[in-house]
């Protein structure tokens, strides 16, 4: 472990200690579990501010009318992240309720997502356009979707952002033009129902490249890849942009989304992609390797479905229906661009 001093004392044990960071940790091979556990600790750090803003749910459910109907899926959506965070807290601490949190949130989320999809096809927004400008949202969205067995959601919310992406969204959303094209490639995989050759992948997609690449090859090189790209990962969630960086990303630029919140210990993109393999090949593909990324609670996701429903998904589903009437069809497929 790095030490925070000359005490001996590691980051991690002063941070846990005194509740103070007064140094950055930078990932590498040797301290892996205490990187994994600083931000976990963060997380639970954040926790107060996400069971304060579950706490004023009722005011952001009064917030929701006809009048607002952008405004209240972007309200929404941003309440899902923090009901996430929340359940992600309790997960990692072995609480069973935890994952209760979590679906609660998804349905939210969905939800929200789908009253930014009517709400731009009715007032005829360009999809690098939307109203909702957090492309993170949509791709946690997608990839809980896929490990939840939510498949036919998966479909649903896929196509709205592989039409996102082509017509030039997603990247300002993300702050990550890599982890884009990672996802471009996955969703080209699910709507061809074949998984990329090698020479197809686009080379762009950088430090993503061999986990998609060697995930139909041998289970050693893949485990390889694997290991290598949670190293990688673990570096993007400190804002170094490789392993080999010594210096972060300022703060006058985009996070990294693996930066934020609790999207950076849950590599969620990984699962999303065991998902569609699987969809496409018919094989499974094991992400079990030695990394403590891929050790936590949060690996191991339960259904989606059926909905967990509460008076705040019940409320925007109401909205949908009052606003929208017959056009009110949540789960309606969009056609590909």
């Amino acid at each position: 472990m790095k030490k925070a001093s000359n005490t001996g004392e590691s980051i991690l044990d002063h941070v846990r200690r005194t509740g103070k960071v007064r140094k950055r940790l930078r990932p590498d091979k040797t301290n892996r579990d205490e990187a994994v556990g600083l931000i976990a600790w963060g997380l639970s750090d954040a926790d107060a501010v996400f069971r304060k803003n579950i706490a004023e749910r009722p005011d952001s459910i009064a917030f929701i009318d006809k009048k607002n109907v952008g405004a209240s899926s972007v309200s929404s959506t941003m309440d899902s992240f923090f009901s996430f965070g929340h359940g992600c807290n309790e997960v990692l601490k072995g609480n069973a309720h935890g994952w209760q949190i979590v679906r609660e949130a998804f349905c939210v989320a969905t939800y929200s997502q789908a009253l930014c999809q009517r709400f731009s096809i009715e007032s005829g927004i360009n999809y690098s356009e939307m109203p909702m400008a957090s492309g993170g949202g949509l791709i946690h969205l997608y990839s809980l979707a896929l490990a939840g067995d939510a498949e036919e959601l998966a479909d649903w919310v896929g196509r709205y952002i592989y039409n996102y992406i082509w017509e030039g969204g997603m990247e300002d959303a993300l702050g990550d033009y890599e982890l884009k094209l990672f996802y471009w490639e996955l969703l080209k995989a699910q709507y061809k129902r074949e998984w990329p050759a090698v020479e197809s992948i686009n080379e762009e997609v950088g430090p993503f490249f061999d986990v998609l690449a060697k995930a139909s090859g041998s289970e050693a090189d893949f485990e390889h890849a694997l290991i290598e790209y949670c190293d990688f990962r673990l570096s993007r969630a400190y804002g170094f942009e490789s392993v080999d960086s010594t210096k972060a990303r300022g703060s006058d630029k985009t996070q990294y989304q693996f930066q934020r919140q609790w999207f950076a210990i849950w590599p969620l993109e990984l699962l999303a992609m065991q998902a569609v393999f699987r969809r496409c090949t018919g094989r499974s593909l094991s992400l079990n390797a030695e990394h403590p990324l891929l050790k936590t609670p949060l690996m191991t996701v339960p259904s989606m479905l059926p909905f967990a429903e509460t008076d705040y998904s019940r409320r925007l589903h109401s909205l949908g229906r009052d606003v929208y009437g017959e056009k009110w069809q949540p789960w309606d497929s969009l056609d590909l661009v």
